[in-house]
């Protein structure tokens, strides 16, 4: 979902991790998508950020191919837009 906070996310993991990462305050919305790979000693994380905009939403199946998980990202403050949630 757009807006929810998927980047922040990603951000912060890139910066436990100690990679670049943006200044939460600075982050646009994705548009696109935006990849990241963490590497830790006994596993490879590659991650990408999609946009959530409805109109990219039909893209999302695309990387679900050799998706080994999903991290779906909701604003759990926004009530308006629960209906949409459980819809998408």
């Amino acid at each position: 979902m757009d807006g929810a906070g998927k980047t922040t996310f990603l951000e912060q993991v890139k910066s436990i991790e100690g990679k670049k990462s943006m200044k939460l305050e600075k982050i646009p919305p994705t548009v696109g998508f935006n990849p990241v790979e963490i590497i830790k000693p006994r596993a490879q994380f590659f991650f990408w950020d999609v946009g959530g905009q409805k109109v990219l939403r039909k893209l999302w199946e695309k990387y679900y191919s050799e998706c080994n998980g999903v991290i779906f990202v909701i604003d759990g403050a926004n009530a308006k837009r629960f209906d949409e949630v459980k819809e998408t």
